[in-house]
């Protein structure tokens, strides 16, 4: 029997990082992301881990950015002193090529997983169509000590048309099953959620229990579970179908999905709000992967009006939470 577990609010601080990194109330470690092609731009819309390193997803370009995780690791900490300002990390990128959509006017990449066709690894990438048409892309990828390897692009399948042409695709997630899951960023007005089958191309209607969330990624780490780390964020004008407040405002949620065959649905006693003080938006999340018994979550600084951020979350309750969600 799974027990109720109360968790507290996670205060992000955009002030003096000084005192931060020691108080219980504001736990964030920010990493200052450099190197994008368009630093004021970059949009970055998705994370995954491939081996040793983390790959960043900008909409709009035809690339796909990473670091080694040992770079994380130095920069928050876990390899020495905690740091007590946010620290600089530098990207490399990779480009994309072969069968590639349109990545302008509104259309662009959603999310990005690992998983595997016939044992091989591959990046599944999500795409948004502005028209409403969406679809899955697949690349095998390999890694060595110089960094990341992509093979072309190949269109992978079609996924069910949305009746919101701003109603898309923002996460991915690789099943115990061998599976990919793609998911819909919001439950109002369309239900349902697709499971493809990456080596036949076989794709199949999951439902989604109504929620009141806007799902912006998910991360499934564990071979074994069904149930996966999840962020939403809900942007002005989306009152009555995303969890904003009376004022229009809207601040980060760290869900748990559980994701069985036939239902994707929020587990309803485990969500952490992630208050920004004074309704600030600067942390619009759109990216997240389980990282050292915590989560890494990145925003997509659109308009261009935030620094790109990974921001690592490890405190007690974050901790909790992980393991409640994840079983571990």
């Amino acid at each position: 029997m799974r027990q109720r577990v109360k968790l507290d609010t996670v205060t992000f601080v955009y002030s003096s990082r000084e005192d931060d990194v020691n108080n219980a109330a504001a736990p964030a470690i920010d990493l200052r992301v450099e190197g994008f092609q368009n630093q004021e731009r970059a949009e970055i819309s998705g994370l995954a881990v491939v081996d040793e390193f983390l790959l960043l997803l900008p909409q709009h370009e035809p690339r796909v950015y990473w670091l080694p995780l040992a770079a994380v690791d130095e920069a928050v900490g876990l390899a020495g002193r905690r740091p007590s300002e946010p620290v600089p990390v530098a990207v490399n990128s990779t480009e994309l090529k072969g069968s590639l959509p349109p990545l302008t006017g509104g259309s662009g990449w959603e999310a990005i997983v690992k998983g595997s066709i016939d044992g091989e690894p591959t990046l599944f990438l999500a795409d948004e169509d502005a028209l409403g048409s969406h679809a899955v892309y697949e690349a095998k990828v390999r890694t060595n000590i110089e960094g990341i390897d992509i093979a072309p692009l190949e269109f992978l399948t079609w996924l069910p048309s949305t009746p919101d042409p701003n109603l898309a695709y923002e996460s991915l997630a690789w099943t115990p099953d061998d599976e990919l899951i793609a998911i819909p960023e919001l439950s109002d007005g369309f239900s349902s959620a697709a499971r493809i089958e990456p080596s036949s191309k076989m794709t199949d209607l999951v439902a989604v229990q109504k929620h009141s969330y806007r799902i912006s990624d998910v991360s499934a780490p564990r071979r074994s579970s069904t149930q996966a780390l999840g962020t939403s964020f809900c942007w002005n004008g989306e009152a009555g179908r995303c969890d904003v407040t009376a004022t229009g405002a809207s601040n980060p949620v760290l869900l748990c999905l559980r994701l069985e065959p036939a239902l994707i649905s929020i587990v309803a006693d485990l969500a952490l709000p992630l208050a920004v003080p004074g309704g600030d938006a600067k942390f619009n999340v759109e990216g997240i992967v389980a990282y050292r018994g915590g989560v890494l979550i990145v925003n997509v600084n659109s308009p261009g009006g935030a620094q790109t951020t990974l921001r690592y979350l490890a405190d007690d309750r974050v901790r909790r939470f992980c393991r409640s969600c994840l079983g571990e």
